[in-house]
């Protein structure tokens, strides 16, 4: 059974495998595409072994390998969950305290409940891959540490939705529920 991973915005769907007993996952991309009807490619991890790609192009080839292997540990985690339908309150990082504002490019954002102690603003945590940063809604970077393309993309986000941001902050700090916000 394949199970939905993420839909980027030019309408790819990422889907996944169970994990197979032999360890590996089966990662499919499909692109809607006018020229080929669809794009395809399958990944199988934890090897990164690549085949039956047809229609993407050398850079949508790179771009995706370096997208797989910035989500391959939630891909393989969620394999192991029965995908995102059985799992939509996992925390990744085993902290419910931690729940998850938004998700875009492999970026995943995050915000404590009662989090005022150690960093003294309202900030976001960013997580991509194996980096985390801890962010300032103003943009400034308080902790950790994220590759700068993702900064640019995560600080562009947090510009858009600063409103969002604050009023997500203001139920955080005070233990309330707040709303997922719109990815990029």
């Amino acid at each position: 059974m394949m199970y939905p991973f993420m839909t980027l915005n030019d309408d790819t769907e990422i889907t996944h495998s169970e994990m197979k007993p032999d360890g590996c996952v089966k990662v499919y991309i499909e692109t809607p595409d006018e020229k080929h009807c669809f794009k395809h490619a399958t990944c199988w991890l934890p090897d990164y072994k690549w085949e039956d790609i047809k229609g993407y192009s050398d850079i949508e080839k790179n771009y995706f390998d370096e997208f797989i292997h910035s989500v391959a540990h939630l891909i393989i985690e969620l394999s192991q969950e029965g995908g995102f339908d059985n799992t939509s309150n996992i925390s990744f990082k085993g902290d419910d305290s931690m729940p998850e504002l938004s998700r875009f490019y492999g970026i995943i954002i995050t915000m404590y409940f009662n989090d005022t102690q150690q960093h003294h603003k309202p900030h976001i945590h960013a997580f991509y891959g194996d980096y985390e940063a801890v962010i300032g809604i103003d943009g400034e970077l308080l902790a950790g540490s994220i590759p700068s393309k993702q900064f640019r993309m995560v600080s562009g986000w947090m510009a858009v939705h600063e409103i969002e941001l604050y009023e997500a902050w203001n139920n955080a700090v005070q233990s309330k529920h707040f709303e997922k916000i719109k990815p990029l």
